[in-house]
């Protein structure tokens, strides 16, 4: 999503393994100060949707000048004072950027093909309807991640079948 964005193919520079390990030293850093790790990463895609600015000195300074702030009293109890349905706002405009710049990514698909129609919709509709799936009483599968796993399954059944027809 953020290579459409930002118009530069993130998996051959830095390369797919680079950004997998930084995520992964993101989620053990996070864990470690007990905070949820990965909750960030949607926001970041927003963000960068809406500003245009993917630079990684631009994010890190940010991210470290949020860090340093959050431990001055007075800078969060005027953080606090923004009314929730200013924040309700902020918060659908960031997650529709999110949505919005994710269908974009799909506009060059050809979804004429029924594969590719298929798989956009076992996302879609999962992901949209907010299909959860408890296993046990200790595993939640939230509605992205059903969506997630949706729509990988989907993708390799169907270009297993295509193969094994040709």
């Amino acid at each position: 999503n953020l290579s459409y964005i930002i118009g530069h193919d993130l998996i051959k520079e830095p390369g797919l393994k680079r950004t997998l390990l930084g995520d992964g030293v993101g989620s053990i850093a996070g864990t470690i100060f007990g905070i949820c790790p990965n909750t960030t990463y949607g926001e970041s895609v927003g963000c960068v949707a809406i500003t245009k600015n993917a630079s990684i000195v631009t994010i890190t300074t940010t991210a470290i000048m949020c860090i340093v702030l959050s431990f001055i009293s007075p800078v969060m109890a005027v953080l606090q004072t923004i009314p929730s349905c200013v924040m309700g706002g902020v918060c659908l405009t960031l997650y529709g950027f999110i949505a919005v710049s994710g269908l974009k990514m799909i506009q060059k698909v050809d979804l004429e093909e029924h594969a590719n129609l298929f798989t956009v919709s076992a996302i879609l509709i999962p992901g949209i309807g907010g299909m959860a799936m408890a296993i046990g009483n200790n595993v939640f599968i939230t509605p992205v991640a059903c969506a997630l796993i949706l729509g990988i399954t989907t993708n390799v059944l169907l270009n297993k079948f295509k193969k094994n027809n040709k």
